[in-house]
């Protein structure tokens, strides 16, 4: 059959289009229809479905190779969802009004298939996803307008898939993930003001991952947990931000938070890791940042703040040769440090004026080290310093230097 039009009646409940390169369309105009599933089987195919109206409900269904299709909507309070099956396949969704909602997925054993959502309005709800072993997967997720919710993700061993999740507007939310799954990658942006945004890799080998937020009184979560040699990035631009990186039982992580603004505050952590890159960048004015490391081996971690009144605070607990660099350049910086353990190194670099090196807030009058073979090096420099420190144990060492700006 070489070329098919297949034209559906509001009666029909299910209808398959089935061989080689067959080209099928379906229109519907109007509100509350309940469009039937339009499925297409075999290779070479290509299939449309367009409504228009609001209160609609559609679903489109590829299974085979080499095929292309989708669905296309114009109105509010409209339902979509299209599903792939087996390698390389494009299946889409365009919806274009308020309060819709939409999902692309890849299914079981799915390869090399191309799956996009784009939705333009407010108050939309979209997921698009690869399942159960689906590798070598695009999967990309838009979102336009405000209020907008939006999941992207891989799951259940897939492998090597590129997920994107994109929210233009205000006051959206988004999650992008990759749950026991490998070698993807996630990139997730947002533009706009009061986003959400969480990027997390659970169970995951060698996946890259990153969150860019631009705007104001963004929040973000990158998190890795469970999975070996992945790199996380959590970057916002903009003001009153709050970011969080983290990273729990694996090896050889990377974990990045980058804030450039006004009033952010910043959390790198990592928790029975080992050998696991942690850092924390602020530039901007009122800063407040925290880099901790419980247990684990080997790690390193990298604390900068640049600008005036930042404060951070660093915490090592039980765990072995794990080293801090801390660089503070600005006026009326405070560093607040807590080491435990043994064989850790901390170096701590106070540029400006009236920085402070000392306790905890929560009653340590003194940084401290406690165990055995640690280091501390200091350098303030700069007019008003001041320095409270104490080391507990045996064997540690302290290099404590302090001058005016050369």
């Amino acid at each position: 059959m070489k070329n098919l039009l297949f034209s559906l009646v509001a009666v029909a409940a299910f209808s398959t289009a089935h061989g080689q390169a067959n080209s099928l369309s379906f229109s519907q105009n109007g509100s509350g229809n309940q469009a039937p599933t339009v499925s297409q089987k075999g290779s070479a195919n290509t299939g449309f479905v367009l409504v228009s109206g609001d209160y609609n409900s559609s679903r489109f269904e590829q299974s085979g190779n080499n095929q292309q299709g989708g669905i296309a909507i114009t109105g509010n309070r409209n339902t979509a969802s299209v599903r792939t099956d087996h390698y390389l396949n494009e299946a889409f969704i365009t919806q274009a009004g308020n309060d819709n909602k939409g999902l692309v997925t890849s299914l079981y054993l799915s390869d090399h298939n191309q799956i996009s959502l784009n939705q333009n309005g407010d108050g939309n709800d979209g997921t698009a996803y690869a399942s159960d072993h689906s590798d070598n997967n695009q999967i990309s997720l838009t979102q336009n307008g405000t209020a907008n919710t939006g999941f992207a993700y891989s799951t259940q061993r897939s492998a090597r898939n590129q997920i994107g999740l994109t929210q233009n507007g205000t006051g959206n939310f988004g999650s992008a993930h990759a749950y026991n799954s490998d070698k993807n990658e996630i990139s997730f942006s947002q533009s706009g003001d009061r986003n959400v945004g969480y990027v997390v890799a659970y169970n995951t080998d060698k996946s890259v991952i990153n969150l860019t937020q631009s705007g104001n009184s963004n929040y973000g979560y990158a998190s890795s947990a469970g999975g070996d040699y992945n790199q996380i990035s959590l970057v916002q631009e903009g003001d009153n931000n709050y970011g969080y990186s983290y990273s729990s039982d694996g090896r050889n992580n990377e974990i990045s938070l980058t804030q450039s603004g006004n009033g952010n505050y910043g959390k790198s952590q990592s928790s029975g890791a080992d050998a696991t890159r942690i850092s924390l960048t602020q530039t901007g004015d009122n800063n407040s940042g925290i880099g901790q490391v419980n247990g684990g081996y080997n790690n390193q971690m990298t604390l900068t703040q640049t600008g005036i009144s930042n404060k951070v605070v660093a915490l090592q607990g039980f765990g072995s040769a794990n080293q801090l660099r801390h660089t503070q350049t600005g006026n009326a910086n405070i560093s607040e440090l807590y080491q435990q353990g043994t064989s850790n190194s901390t170096l701590v670099l106070q540029e400006g004026n009236g920085n402070t090196l000392r306790g905890l807030d929560d009653g340590l009058n003194y940084a401290a080290q406690f165990g055995n073979g640690n280091e501390l090096t200091l350098t303030q420099t700069g007019n008003g310093n001041t320095l409270q420190f104490g080391q507990f144990g045996n064997n540690n060492s302290a290099t404590i230097t302090q001058g005016p700006l050369n």
